[in-house]
């Protein structure tokens, strides 16, 4: 019998491997970045800002790759190559007309969202970070964060599993600019059942009185392939009398459940403290949400999602860019979130609840009282780094910049 487990268990092995590749537009070849990327074996990522993904599959498995506004790739693995090419999505241009009026369409997906809101919100999951930050060409800061939190449309709160940072010192010569809570706009939600002010004042587009602040137009993307759903595209655009910080919102919509598929848009009306100075400079930031619908029904020949009652949009993942200026010199942010759901991480089962990062958290100071894990951060990765972020990583474990070493 111990032979025939020994046996199963090297058949078992031998039957997963990992994947590697780059998703592209198939027109231009440019990189499309934080897609997602799903196994039939249950294994997930996105795409890095360069495209790149490694997923650990079974052999057996079929992988799907979607993004919005390209059709998607359905495939096995074992003909997967080290390219793929997404084909942009085709719409009915008698369609794509943009709406005078989309307050009636609004106020349903809103009513949808906040029903469907209310009904998630107590899934709890884990949630892997990453954020690095360039001083003109050079990569001065780096974080990596797993946390454990709600997974439905946001989580305003979440308790820090594990984390690492790291930052080039300045001296007199050179300067950096470091930035405090950029974490926080991934923890912004488009959905909020509060008619109130969001994180800091931001206001967002999804929420009961959306007309206060929002003029809303929208289209409608009639797609040709079975394998993209039709979509609804609104646009919420700020009132001209709106002087708090808001979210400039494109938000699409599957147009057979109404459910949230993804949302881009910009943060206008933020600015930036130089602390050394004093002066503001405006803060410039775009971010990307995008979100799967839980509890869908799909049709086994086409993978197009039906309409299901039980079902609702789940946060995928959350990209976020800035821009400012520090002594002249520019400074560049980037940042992922993404929604691991249930997988499980290697080392580390139960969150710390003593560490619970909200809005006014600053995630660099909860991260320096944690102890440096090696053996952690070596067996879980989770969305593949770009080649900068691979050397910068390499370069500040190999000097023990990690501010939580000890």
């Amino acid at each position: 019998m111990f032979l025939l487990w020994a046996v199963a268990v090297v058949q078992v092995q031998a039957q997963t491997h990992t994947i590697e590749a780059r998703v592209v537009n198939a027109k231009t070849g440019v990189p499309v970045g934080y897609a997602n990327v799903y196994a039939t074996s249950g294994q997930g990522t996105i795409t890095n800002a360069d495209g790149d993904f490694r997923l650990t599959v079974t052999d057996t498995a079929h992988v799907r790759i979607s993004f919005v506004g390209y059709e998607t790739v359905y495939l096995p693995v074992r003909v997967l190559g080290p390219v793929v090419r997404l084909r942009e999505a085709i719409y009915d241009i008698a369609a794509v007309t943009i709406l005078p009026s989309g307050d009636r369409l609004a106020t349903r997906v809103v009513k949808k969202a906040l029903k469907e809101f209310r009904r998630s919100r107590k899934e709890r999951g884990n949630y892997f970070y990453r954020q690095v930050t360039q001083t003109d060409s050079v990569c001065n800061e780096y974080i990596e964060a797993f946390f454990w939190g709600r997974t439905s449309f946001c989580f305003p709160t979440a308790q820090l599993l594990e984390g690492r940072y790291a930052g080039l010192p300045s001296d007199s010569i050179i300067r950096y600019q470091y930035v405090t809570n950029f974490f926080t706009l991934s923890q912004l939600a488009i959905v909020t059942p509060d008619i109130q002010a969001g994180i800091h004042g931001i206001i967002q587009p999804l929420r009961e009185n959306f007309l206060r602040y929002y003029k809303v137009t929208y289209n409608t993307l009639r797609s040709s392939s079975p394998s993209t759903p039709d979509c609804y595209v609104l646009y919420f655009d700020p009132l001209p009398i709106v002087s708090s910080p808001i979210l400039q919102a494109v938000v699409y919509v599957d147009m057979k459940t109404l459910g949230v598929l993804r949302c881009e848009g910009n943060l206008l009306g933020l600015t930036m403290q130089d602390i050394v100075t004093g002066e503001e400079h405006d803060f410039v930031a775009h971010l990307n949400f995008s979100f799967r619908r839980v509890g869908d029904l799909f049709d086994p020949k086409t993978h197009d999602a039906l309409n299901s009652r039980d079902s609702y949009s789940q946060l995928s993942s959350v990209s976020a860019t800035a821009t400012t200026t520090f002594i002249g010199r520019p400074v560049r942010l980037r940042s992922v979130l993404y929604n691991l759901g249930q997988q499980e991480l290697s080392g580390r089962a139960q969150p710390d609840f003593s560490l619970e990062i909200g809005a006014q958290t600053d995630l660099k100071t909860a991260i320096n009282h944690t102890v440096y894990n090696a053996s952690f951060w070596q067996q879980n990765e989770f969305v593949k780094r770009t080649e900068l972020e691979e050397t910068v990583l390499r370069m500040m474990e190999g000097n023990r910049l990690f501010s939580n070493y000890r």
